[in-house]
């Protein structure tokens, strides 16, 4: 993938959009909500503040052609 491509799609993700790539999948931001930890690194309660994460959703056609040459090498 172009580094172009990347920026691209990173650019377009964080305006809030989602970019669909027909036969490979579909990239997007979601915000995840904060909640509480029963312990922290430090051994005591803590909580984990909202955040976004940049996901990816492979296209059911690519997960097919994944599952098949995975097949092959077993």
């Amino acid at each position: 993938m172009s580094k172009a491509l990347v920026e691209e799609i990173v650019d377009q993700t964080l305006a809030g959009n989602t970019v669909t790539w027909h036969g490979f999948g579909h990239f997007y931001v979601l915000e995840n909500k904060g909640h509480p930890i029963g312990f922290t690194t430090e051994g005591h309660r803590g909580d984990v503040a909202n955040h976004f994460v940049f996901k990816f959703s492979a296209a059911h056609s690519m997960n097919v052609k994944v599952r098949a040459e995975m097949a092959k090498r077993v």
